[in-house]
C-alpha cells in the first residue's frame, strides 16, 4: 500500500473496553499494533511512511459526538494527506490537475463492515468539507454535497455489509442523514443484526464459526458443519 499510495494512515476501531464480551477484541488491536511496530521497525521506508493509530468508539456514550471524536483523533493528517483537485480548462474543457493528494487512510474494525463505514464516513465528510470552506460554496451547495456523501457511504458501506454479513450495514441512517434518532437507529440496527444472524446460521455457518473463533466469541461451542 505505501508503494501505491505513498502515506498509510491505518486507524484501528477495534473495541478497547472493560466489558468482557469486547476483550477478544483487545488481543486484536493489540496484535495490529504489534505487527504495525515490527514492520515499521524492519522497513525504513515503512517508519517514514507509515502510522498506526487505535480509537475506542464508545457506544455508551453521545453516539452522535462519535464522528467528531474521529476527527479529532485523526485532524492533522487530514490536512496531509489534502485532495485531489482538478481545474476544467476554459479553452479545451480538459480537466488539469491542480494538486493530488498525498496518502491514504486505511480504517478497519473486527470485520469492517459497521465501525469502519462509519469512520471512513466521518474522515471524508470532514476533509471535503475542508476543501469546500477554502471554496467558498453557498451554504445551500455544502448541504448538497454533505448530503451526496452521506448516502454514498451508506451505499457502499451496506453493499460491503450484505457481501460480508448477509445483511444492511448498521447506522447507515444516521449517515445518510447526519441525525441520529435512538429509536429509529435501534430499530433499523435490530433488522441488520436479526438479517446477519439468519445468514450466518443457515447460509454462511463456516464464515460464522471463523469469526467465532477469530474473536473467541463462542469458545465452547462445537464446530459447526
Amino acid at each position: 500500500m505505501v508503494a501505491r499510495f505513498g502515506d498509510v494512515h491505518a486507524l484501528s476501531l477495534l473495541h478497547s473496553h472493560d466489558t468482557p464480551q469486547y476483550h477478544p477484541e483487545d488481543d486484536l488491536s493489540d496484535a495490529y499494533a504489534e505487527l504495525a511496530h515490527l514492520a515499521r521497525a524492519e522497513d525504513q521506508d515503512l517508519r517514514k511512511h507509515l502510522t498506526y493509530q487505535q480509537h475506542s468508539i464508545n457506544r455508551d456514550g453521545a453516539f452522535v459526538q462519535v464522528p467528531s471524536g474521529i476527527v479529532k483523533a485523526v485532524s492533522p493528517l487530514i490536512d496531509k494527506v489534502g485532495t485531489t483537485t482538478a481545474n476544467v480548462d476554459k479553452k479545451t474543457g480538459k480537466l488539469e490537475l491542480e494538486k493530488e493528494q498525498n496518502g491514504i487512510f486505511r480504517i478497519n474494525c473486527r470485520d469492517c463492515c459497521d465501525r469502519t463505514t462509519l469512520g471512513q464516513w466521518s474522515v471524508a465528510t470532514e476533509a471535503i468539507n475542508r476543501e469546500m470552506d477554502k471554496m467558498d460554496m453557498t451554504e445551500e451547495a455544502k448541504e448538497s454535497v454533505t448530503k451526496a456523501i452521506g448516502e454514498l457511504w451508506a451505499d457502499n458501506g451496506n453493499a460491503l455489509a450484505q457481501i460480508y454479513t448477509g445483511g444492511n450495514a448498521l447506522w447507515t441512517r444516521f449517515i445518510r442523514t447526519g441525525v441520529y434518532s435512538k429509536v429509529e437507529e435501534g430499530i433499523e440496527n435490530a433488522f441488520a443484526a436479526e438479517t446477519r444472524m439468519i445468514s450466518h446460521r443457515l447460509h454462511d455457518k463456516e464464515k460464522n464459526r471463523a469469526m467465532e473463533i477469530l474473536t473467541v466469541s463462542i469458545p465452547s461451542r462445537p464446530a459447526m458443519i
